[in-house]
């Protein structure tokens, strides 16, 4: 188990960060098919614990390759952080952080077409600065659940996810470098239709 789980964040971790999310929209319905007797609260702190250390990863990997626009990034993250959210200049950057907060998904979905489609930056800036605007909605949508919730029963678990992502959160910058923005945006494109069919589906079952 702890190995499919280590498997799992990995490969969560290598996806999302290319396309500049932090994997949770992958990890949440593999924990939550994984672990059925599991709350969703509890399935979504595992996801936001990992998310969190995936976009750390991948964030130090993309500082390394200076994709990362710290002050965006900031301004972003300003909008999911409780008591903090007046203070951001990007409205939409609040629902994404509410939206990441509940689902445990991390953000990131949201973050790069945003700010490639409504502020002009590049996609392999995008998908960069959105890993380390990630480390900060998740991390502060964590602190607010794990006060919330008791993850005992699930730490060994969520440690082997963690070791998973650190690795996975070091390979999706590498497969970015070899795709153009055009294709990874087209392949967000392609994700961002899955995802909201699938929240479609299990809204109407």
């Amino acid at each position: 188990m702890l190995l499919l789980l280590l498997g799992v964040g990995m490969l969560t971790a290598a996806l999302g960060t290319f396309m500049g999310s932090g994997g949770g929209f992958l990890l949440v319905p593999l924990l939550l098919f994984i672990f059925p007797s599991e709350s969703p609260g509890v399935i979504s702190g595992m996801s936001l614990a990992t998310v969190a250390i995936t976009s750390l990863s991948a964030s130090v990997a993309y500082g390394r390759q200076r994709r990362i626009r710290y002050s965006w990034g900031s301004l972003l993250a300003l909008g999911s952080v409780p008591g903090l959210r007046h203070i951001s200049v990007i409205p939409l950057a609040m629902g994404e952080g509410f939206f990441a907060g509940v689902t445990g998904i991390g953000g990131g979905l949201l973050f790069v077409p945003m700010i490639v489609y409504l502020y002009g930056l590049a996609p392999h800036i995008a998908t960069a600065t959105s890993q380390f605007a990630i480390v900060i909605t998740a991390s502060s949508a964590l602190a607010v659940r794990a006060t919330l919730l008791d993850f005992n029963s699930i730490a060994l678990p969520t440690l082997a996810l963690i070791i998973g992502a650190v690795l996975g959160g070091q390979i999706g910058p590498v497969l970015s470098r070899r795709f153009s923005g055009l294709r990874i945006m087209r392949v967000l494109a392609v994700t961002l239709g899955i995802a909201g069919l699938r929240l479609a589906a299990s809204l109407l079952s």
